[in-house]
């Protein structure tokens, strides 16, 4: 009986190369996630939440922004509201949020202009003396919590012409 006893040898050695090469790329993937820290556990989920907006007055867009429901947002130093890319709500002192500090279904904002072009922001309703915001006016509310790498656009809006 003669056998080859090379050709059983070789096969044992290509399986172990492949195992070996296998072995080496999981660990430098491993190694790669902690070196390079691809993992997301700075990233924080957004809040789902709901907005919107009412447009009212004889003729002219003041706004009313509210919460329409969704998730309480507890956090509000991560919220920024801004009209035409101002944060009008830090600019005026305005606080969005209600008596526990919290923004919810009991939360609302008012936008309006005075008699020049100055946006005036509001914790209550403004009244006929004020003018409307111009048609394409964007407000937008953006969640960009401080210890997270990651923010979220909550809500956009275009004020719509009441003419």
């Amino acid at each position: 009986m003669d056998r080859d006893l090379g050709a059983e040898r070789g096969q044992s050695e290509v399986i172990g190369v492949v195992l070996l090469v296998g072995i080496v790329v999981l660990l430098a993937g491993l190694a790669g996630l902690f070196i390079f820290d691809l993992s997301d556990n700075n990233l924080e989920k957004a809040p789902q939440t709901n907005f919107e907006v009412d447009q009212y007055g004889d003729n002219t867009s003041q706004v009313r922004l509210y919460h329409d429901g969704g998730d309480v947002i507890t956090d509000t130093d991560a919220i920024t509201v801004t009209v035409d890319g101002n944060d009008e709500l830090a600019e005026h002192g305005v606080n969005f949020s209600n008596a526990d500090g919290e923004i919810d279904s009991q939360t609302d904002v008012f936008f309006s202009k005075n008699g020049s072009s100055d946006i005036i922001a509001s914790e209550s309703t403004l009244n006929g003396s004020y003018g409307g915001l111009d048609a394409g006016t964007e407000i937008r509310i953006v969640w960009n919590p401080e210890d997270a790498d990651n923010s979220a656009i909550l809500f956009e809006y275009e004020v719509e012409s009441r003419s």
